[in-house]
């Protein structure tokens, strides 16, 4: 079997004669190509520091590159004033720079691919569990991909995000459907929001509202469900979405008009996916493995003191590191997560920040935190709703909503 080549010589150089010969596709080239796709190692130096004196504004040349590296004490390293005339030499035109271009980031992703492929198999025979290899190998597929796609996320620059403003361009959010929410708060991609409530209090039924509507929406949810099984949650769905309460649907006594209301109203799911993930590894695999796969833009899970860590010392640390792994879980996925959280104390008190339940880091990790409870003396239709926490505002004193137990949902419209 013949080896799979490395790199072409001949595109890298292509490339960087374009560069030092001035040519007016340079800061585009510069754009589509970064340093690291680079085999040769004195092809890197030289397209950096193409890239540093591009990016003050002014377009390279070999005159330029030759004082930069010299100032730099890197000129011999790359083989000297008269490596660059060389290369310079070599440009005719810009035609095929494109294709040139597209050579090197197909090698650089040949080698990267290499490279994670041996460093997987290392971690197997070293002992690695099976969801770990899992998931960094669906990690490194995913970015893998994305670059070859030229979807390789960068950084968000100032001007792009002023453009935006500027001209009251809206950003993105995800719409709950739910007044109390939306009418106080914005959630938005890479936010990671922690609702808070006691057993009863209704936590699970807001998030089946808001997967719901998210999936009417059109956006695909990946319901990490730890608390019932895809056959209780389809049975809530049907009522919640249905004049149907949940007891005839659970006892099978459904009747022919019933039955066809249940039909037609599970369609509203139809892009949530339910599945226990139970750690990390194995939830972070689940989202990969459905961005492959027509993509995900929202993920709830019910509830993270249910998921684990054995590798945490207690159980402290161990919702810590949970808490910590949904949030990044937000930002690399650019997608908002969301987690419901038991509370540490009964009662129908109105809850505080200092009550999420085995963790302060649900609190520090959070963009916001919402509250559900059964105020004392309140009748089993309502519940009180607060936002205790929101980095974009000053959260929101106790609200009354409307609570239906049988239908597993909460009121869209405000209580009179």
């Amino acid at each position: 079997m013949s080896e799979i080549p490395q790199y072409s010589e001949s595109s890298e150089r292509s490339l960087l004669a374009a560069i030092l010969a001035g040519s007016d596709m340079s800061a585009e080239l510069l754009q589509a190509v970064e340093p690291r796709m680079f085999y040769a190692v004195r092809h890197k130096e030289i397209w950096k520091v193409a890239a540093e004196i591009c990016a003050a504004g002014i377009l390279p040349d070999v005159i330029q590159l030759q004082d930069a590296l010299e100032k730099a004490g890197r000129l011999q390293h790359v083989g000297g004033d008269g490596y660059l005339m060389e290369v310079a030499s070599e440009h005719i035109s810009d035609a095929g720079l494109e294709g040139c271009a597209k050579l090197v980031r197909d090698y650089s992703i040949i080698r990267a691919a290499g490279i994670e492929a041996a460093r997987i198999a290392e971690s197997a025979r070293n002992g690695a569990e099976a969801g770990e290899l899992v998931s960094e190998y669906l990690r490194v597929a995913s970015e893998l991909s994305s670059e070859a796609e030229g979807r390789r996320r960068h950084p968000e620059s100032v001007m792009a995000v002023a453009d935006e403003i500027l001209t009251n361009t809206m950003p993105k959010r995800l719409w709950t459907g739910f007044w109390f929410i939306d009418r106080y708060t914005r959630i938005s991609p890479e936010n990671f929001i922690v609702i808070g409530a006691r057993p009863g209090a209704g936590k699970s039924s807001l998030a089946l509202g808001i997967a719901i509507e998210a999936s009417r929406q059109g956006l695909r949810v990946l319901f990490n469900c730890l608390e019932m099984s895809t056959a209780e949650m389809t049975e809530s769905m049907m009522a919640h979405e249905t004049d149907v309460e949940l007891s005839a649907i659970i006892n099978r006594e459904l009747k022919p008009a019933q039955m066809e209301k249940c039909r037609i109203a599970i369609q509203a799911g139809v892009n949530i996916t339910f599945s226990p993930q139970k750690t990390m590894p194995e939830l972070v695999a689940k989202c990969r493995s459905m961005k492959a796969n027509g993509g995900i833009d929202l993920v709830i899970t019910d509830f993270i003191q249910k998921m684990k860590n054995e590798k945490s010392e207690n159980r402290t640390q161990e919702v810590g590191s949970l808490s910590r792994a949904h949030k990044e879980l937000a930002m690399d996925f650019q997608i908002p997560v969301i987690a419901l959280s038991q509370l540490s104390r009964a009662g129908d008190a109105e809850p505080a920040l200092k009550d999420l339940r085995e963790s302060g880091d649900l609190e520090q990790d959070a963009n916001a935190v919402y509250f559900l409870w059964r105020p004392e003396g309140e009748n089993d239709f309502q519940r009180a709703f607060k936002i205790a926490k929101d980095r974009r505002g000053a959260g929101t004193p106790k609200m009354k909503v409307d609570f239906f137990g049988q239908h597993v949902r909460f009121g869209k419209d405000e209580p009179r």
